[in-house]
């Protein structure tokens, strides 16, 4: 540090030696010896002002920085005491939040307690519903069984209803035929007596009488005596075929003593088959004709 001086330092030094001489009764000489003297202890004294002014701006710039260090500390603890502040508020806020969460926890477990219940109730409801299926399924299968037993028996059924039909209408068929042969038609009648006429041939009391009487008047009277007889001949079914939907073709035979009194034959067995096509929905017959005549 420096200060503004009125008066040199050798010269105060000087004067304050003469007058410290002149009191001590030393003389003049010891202002000149007090000047050096005083200007070693000043020399001293400056010195270690200058070491404590060098310590003291040491210190001032301690100060200086402690100050600094001060200030940051200051911002620091601020900075500590804002963020104490944020940490109170989220303090309060986790308090809080634990709070809400001890709350939501409240409400889960008592949702999670009424869930539970009606999980039990569901599943309870659920076993009832599976074993009411199992039963349900069980008789289901019961009832299947049976279906297809009845479903089998009406198949067998449909199967021995349409064999009934079937036979049936052969049995119309038949019976068509053998009513149309009771009264033969003029060619049926014709075919008849040719056949009948050929079998007996093979006897030889017919061959002479016809061979005397004739052919064509030994055919005469014995196709009067076939259409005489036709009502009483007795048919019995040979077979029956089906032709389609309606068609049938229809073989019967006749077993029958015959009786012949202008030749004065008399056969005691004798076989004719025949044939015919019958249309059973509208009754008409197609290829009526003699397969046979035989004597027994």
């Amino acid at each position: 540090m420096e200060t503004d001086r009125l008066v040199s330092k050798p010269l105060a030094f000087v004067i304050i030696g003469l007058i410290l001489g002149a009191s001590l009764g030393l003389g003049s000489g010891y202002a000149v010896f007090y000047p050096e003297m005083v200007e070693q202890s000043n020399r001293d004294i400056e010195d270690r002002m200058t070491d404590l002014e060098d310590n003291i701006d040491g210190i001032m710039v301690q100060m200086g920085e402690m100050d600094d260090s001060l200030g940051s500390i200051q911002e620091s603890l601020q900075s500590i005491v804002t963020l104490n502040q944020a940490v109170n508020s989220l303090n309060a806020r986790l308090g809080q939040a634990e709070q809400d969460l001890d709350d939501v926890n409240g409400t889960i477990d008592s949702i999670r307690i009424s869930l539970e219940g009606r999980i039990d109730d569901l599943e309870d409801g659920v076993e009832e519903v599976n074993q009411r299926y199992d039963e349900l399924r069980e008789d289901w299968e019961d009832t299947t069984l049976e279906l297809d037993d009845m479903q089998s028996t009406m198949d067998s059924l449909s199967g021995k209803l349409l064999e009934l039909e079937e036979k049936l209408e052969k049995e119309e068929a038949l019976e068509m035929l053998k009513s149309h042969l009771a009264n033969p038609d003029t060619a049926i009648a014709t075919d008849m007596t040719n056949k009948l006429f050929e079998a007996l041939l093979g006897d030889s009391e017919f061959k002479d009488w016809v061979t005397s009487f004739g052919e064509a008047p030994a055919k005469s009277l014995l196709k009067q005596e076939i259409v005489r007889m036709a009502g009483s001949l007795v048919w019995y079914k040979v077979s029956t075929q089906n032709l389609g939907s309606i068609e049938y073709l229809v073989k019967v035979e006749t077993f029958f003593e015959f009786e012949f009194s202008p030749a004065s034959v008399s056969i005691p067995r004798m076989r004719m088959q025949m044939r015919g096509t019958v249309n059973g929905d509208v009754e008409e017959f197609s290829q009526v004709q003699v397969d046979a005549v035989e004597i027994l």
